[in-house]
């Protein structure tokens, strides 16, 4: 389990919902956790105040997928 899966879980916000507050789509969030999709500094920013979590407690080593970057 990664950190943002983890995150998320732990802070009991389903996929849904946290891809709602993201404007994006759940695929969409569900392959930014399996890491198919590399997150740029922006999105970083805005997952982490959509978890309300520091970007390190989610992000702690960078970006290591092979994706596309989201911004």
């Amino acid at each position: 389990m990664n950190k943002l899966k983890l995150v998320r879980f732990l802070k009991e916000v389903p996929q849904w919902d946290l891809a709602l507050k993201l404007g994006m789509s759940q695929a969409q969030v569900s392959n930014i956790e399996r890491g198919r999709i590399e997150v740029g500094h922006d999105l970083k920013i805005k997952i982490a105040r959509a978890l309300e979590v520091e970007i390190g407690e989610v992000f702690p080593e960078g970006n290591t997928g092979g994706g596309q970057v989201l911004q």
